[in-house]
């Protein structure tokens, strides 16, 4: 009886825990990701002044760096986000040494490039 009595109340705890929590973005795993530098084709740069790099490849993500337009630029390799099909490279900015992820559309690409996909996902066109 005490058992069963416990083992309800852990699952309220539970139950009542994941409503107080903060909602992550759906798909989003917000942490720290290190990548090989899988890709060397150069030809990619960074857009904007401040481009955001996030610890991982979704909006909801903090921003852990950024880069900038005259920045020299390490691109590691490409997802394609499950959520929106958004794809995102993950990079290094050589000037300053940020790292992180940033979407397709920051980078200005002036020929389409394949870049390697990270860790099992395929190789990836990237056209800015």
């Amino acid at each position: 009886m005490r058992s069963r009595l416990l083992a309800r109340a852990g699952a309220l705890v539970l139950i009542l825990g994941g409503l107080l929590m903060p909602a992550a973005p759906a798909g989003a795993h917000c942490g720290v990701h290190q990548h090989p530098d899988l890709y060397n084709g150069g030809g990619i740069f960074f857009q904007d002044n401040g481009t955001p790099l996030r610890e991982a490849p979704h909006i909801g993500c903090g921003i852990q760096g950024e880069g900038f337009p005259g920045d020299g630029i390490d691109v590691h390799c490409a997802v394609i986000n499950d959520d929106d099909d958004t794809v995102w490279l993950h990079v290094r900015a050589t000037s300053t040494g940020d790292h992180g992820w940033a979407r397709e559309g920051a980078f200005r690409v002036p020929d389409p490039v394949v870049v390697r996909g990270c860790g099992d996902q395929r190789d990836i066109i990237v056209s800015g």
